[in-house]
């Protein structure tokens, strides 16, 4: 995933700006549309606070996606960390985390310049993001998914809809971009470069012909369009409307691997969910399964079962009308077997469109027995 110099290797790579402790560079996709990068810069990337600053940034930025922004991918754990988004001119992505990591570095050092030898912000072509866009003074306020926290230092860190490596939409190549009103809807893009290493590994796991198990609300009806997700290398396979799609997820969880969807058509509509797939450490005893929830859950306390292996926690939130569900379930890989795996999933909807994320809710539970 990674170029001599630990760089990236996306396609085109040029720099822009030097504004340490990150550095911008435009580049350009599978299919030749144009993307802007962030990396630490080599020095940074060397500073273990550095790098826990930047995944923050980056995890935070992207949890807290709001209507004007595109959506951000990265990778904290390459010899260079990185973030890429679209660039796209009336609509906010990766550009927005430039002075939030500025204020960041700044707030870690007492006085003075950068570190010696490191020149000062040089701008080598495109104007400032800050020219471009300015925070929202809510934008601390935006919160999605919480239950994919794991701690990075001091910081928590959100599996939600961080990317590990931009694998693609449906279990493809094809993840979605977010264009929000006034600004033009962008096209499904492909960001094909760069690919992981190594590839994804496994059979692509089948759909099972089940009844429906409910956590909360409907199940998908025989008549809905659905697309079914089967993630290569997963121990199952869940539908979710037909015109959702999902994004490869960065998993600060140890041995997690994570998927974050929302609705293509409707990027703005407010709804997402994540699902998060992890082996238990031996048979998901009742004691991996309390330590696993505890990692999982934001809010472990106020979690209720469903059933002797499913809990979850529901939140409804009046102020911004917000309806959330955090589930977690401990399932076996075949019937008969014992209890191997851990999955997560945390849907969010406003509370009139609810039902929606409740299927695929239901759907993972229904496929995962």
């Amino acid at each position: 995933m990674s170029t001599d110099g630990g760089l990236p290797a996306f396609a085109g790579l040029r720099l822009i700006e030097d504004r340490y402790p990150v550095q911008r560079y435009d580049a350009v996709d599978a299919e030749g549309r144009p993307l802007t990068v962030l990396v630490l810069s080599a020095q940074a990337s060397a500073d273990p606070q550095q790098r826990s600053m930047f995944a923050a940034q980056v995890t935070q930025a992207t949890v807290a996606t709001l209507p004007g922004q595109l959506p951000i991918s990265y990778e904290v754990a390459a010899p260079r960390p990185w973030a890429v988004s679209f660039r796209h001119p009336a609509a906010a992505g990766v550009e927005r985390l430039l002075p939030l990591m500025e204020a960041a570095h700044r707030a870690q050092q007492p006085t003075g310049p950068p570190p010696a030898g490191l020149p000062p912000s040089q701008p080598t072509g495109a104007p400032s993001p800050s020219q471009i866009w300015a925070p929202p003074q809510d934008a601390a306020t935006a919160r999605s998914s919480a239950p994919l926290f794991a701690a990075l230092g001091a910081v928590a860190l959100l599996l939600v809809i961080g990317l590990v490596t931009v694998l693609g939409m449906r279990g493809s190549e094809e993840p979605a971009a977010t264009a929000p009103p006034p600004t033009p809807q962008l096209p499904p893009p492909t960001l094909g470069t760069p690919t992981p290493e190594p590839p994804p590994q496994g059979p692509r796991p089948q759909l099972e012909d089940v009844p429906p198990v409910t956590v909360l609300g409907p199940s998908f009806a025989p008549d809905d369009d659905t697309y079914t997700m089967d993630f290569r290398g997963w121990p199952f396979a869940f539908r979710t409307p037909g015109t959702w799609g999902c994004l490869k997820a960065s998993a600060p969880i140890p041995d997690a691997d994570g998927w974050g969807c929302i609705d293509e058509r409707n990027p703005d509509g407010g709804q997402r969910a994540t699902v998060m797939v992890r082996p238990c450490p031996s048979t998901c005893t009742a004691a991996e399964q309390r330590e696993m929830n505890q990692v999982w859950f934001d809010e472990p306390e106020r979690a209720v079962s469903s059933d002797p292996t499913t809990s979850y926690v529901e939140t409804r939130r009046t102020d911004s009308d917000t309806y959330s569900v955090d589930a977690s379930h401990f399932f076996a890989e075949e019937p008969g077997e014992p209890l191997s795996w851990q999955v997560g999933v945390y849907v969010e909807s406003p509370f009139e469109t609810r039902d929606e994320v409740l299927k695929i809710l239901n759907d993972v539970r229904s496929q995962t027995r």
